[in-house]
């Protein structure tokens, strides 16, 4: 076998593997006689029939397909070994003839690569990072948040105003419909008026509603044109209560009153630290982000990404028990509008993820050991039963806990060498 006319181009390489008429020769008798052990021949036991006899009895369509997909096979293997580059996924190959026996044949191939990225050296960065709340500022939110779960609400007197809510119903009209067609009860939503929260400059129509009255709001989307029917149910006005010991009480909380503030203040303080951390990090990346040029992302890897992106979706949407249909829907979205709309977030952690990579091969001293990995296998399984253990992929399990570790030291790296400071953005 020999490589020829080898490319990389805009990270995606092509290649040739050239077989020999002898290497093709070879191929073709040795699968031959796989099928000279399995064909029934009258006059000739199993695998003792002579190959010119074989070959009448093959079925042709079958044998170029496994021959194909033998030389395919080699080729690969073979470009894998001769060229140890960061492929995407396996290499494709193309195929555009039908190998002849004794003749020589070519096996075109094609893989895509990650993007390769050329880092500044860290220890000369110095990024500004986004000073964090202040302790104060965050225990008022969490007290505001405790204090909203248990507001009350009283019908609201006369029109509506900014800041008062309202309790509606809306349906997608059908095309060709209108909405006295619409039987089926739509679906309540609470928005607080003023915000807009339903569609772009609808709540000014809401609020000249009475309860019980209905309007059409047109939506436009990058597809088509949409038309709901919104009806309000009632309009309430939230009463948000005082804190204090009576309070707690009343609500049977588990708490006095002290204790209380001193868990939301030790809360408070915590996600200060985490947000300086999270502040520290992101600041760091972006940084790095503008600084470095990435190449043309691969489709392939653009697409699995997205696809990461879909199934977190998922999985937070089926925590608050909505369907993805019934999240598209409310949403005015198709499942391509919504993919193409995730595409920005899942190129940004593909930045983030190749910087990674790169990191952690330009700084061999932060290496992951076998050992290391493995440990934090055997504490992940440990919480499984022997009989569960057999149906995990062990070697998914393997990749997972690789890349974390490896995201880890990079990122204990990037702490300990960028100079970072803080600064309150909201003053510049």
């Amino acid at each position: 076998m020999k490589l020829t006319n080898y490319e990389v181009k805009n990270s995606t390489v092509t290649a040739n593997v050239d077989f020999t008429k002898e290497e093709i020769a070879s191929h073709f008798q040795s699968l031959y006689k796989e099928y000279a052990s399995s064909i029934a021949i009258q006059g000739f036991r199993k695998g003792k029939a002579p190959l010119n006899l074989v070959k009448k009895h093959v079925n042709s369509t079958h044998f170029y397909e496994d021959i194909l997909y033998r030389l395919a096979e080699n080729a690969i293997v073979f470009l894998l070994r001769e060229k140890k580059e960061d492929y995407v996924e396996y290499p494709k190959v193309d195929y555009k003839d039908v190998p002849v026996e004794n003749e020589p044949f070519t096996v075109t191939l094609q893989a895509e690569l990650y993007p390769t990225v050329t880092l500044p050296d860290l220890s000369t960065l110095s990024v500004k990072a986004e000073k964090p709340p202040s302790e104060e500022d965050l225990y008022k939110n969490k007290m505001d948040q405790f204090l909203n779960i248990h507001a009350t609400w009283e019908p609201i007197e006369g029109s509506p105003e900014i800041g008062n809510y309202a309790i509606i119903e809306y349906s997608q009209v059908p095309e060709g419909k209108t909405p006295a067609d619409i039987k089926e009860p739509g679906n309540m939503s609470v928005i607080e008026l003023g915000k807009n929260t339903l569609f772009p400059d609808s709540d000014d129509k809401i609020m000249k509603l009475s309860p019980g009255e209905f309007t059409i709001i047109d939506y436009k989307t990058s597809v088509k044109e949409l038309q709901f029917k919104v009806q309000v149910i009632s309009y309430k006005n939230k009463i948000v209560p005082s804190l204090d010991q009576s309070l707690l009480e009343k609500i049977n909380h588990d708490e006095n009153l002290e204790d209380l503030q001193n868990r939301l203040q030790s809360e408070a303080k915590q996600e200060v630290e985490k947000r300086k951390d999270e502040n520290q990090l992101m600041a760091i990346f972006t940084h790095l982000q503008e600084k470095i040029n990435l190449e043309k992302i691969p489709d392939s890897l653009l697409k699995s990404y997205v696809d990461m992106e879909l199934s977190e979706y998922k999985e937070q949407l089926d925590k608050s028990q909505i369907t993805m249909d019934a999240f598209l829907e409310s949403n005015h979205l198709d499942m391509d509008e919504f993919k193409k709309q995730l595409e920005p977030k899942a190129k940004e952690h593909i930045k983030v993820d190749m910087l990674i990579r790169q990191i952690y091969k330009d700084h061999p001293e932060i290496s992951i050991k076998d050992s290391d990995v493995h440990g934090k296998m055997d504490e992940f399984l440990g919480t499984y039963t022997k009989e569960e253990q057999k149906k995990i992929n062990m070697q998914h399990i393997e990749n997972l806990v690789r890349d974390n570790l490896i995201r880890q030291s990079v990122i204990a790296l990037l702490k300990d060498t960028v100079k970072v400071s803080f600064s309150d953005v909201s003053k510049h």
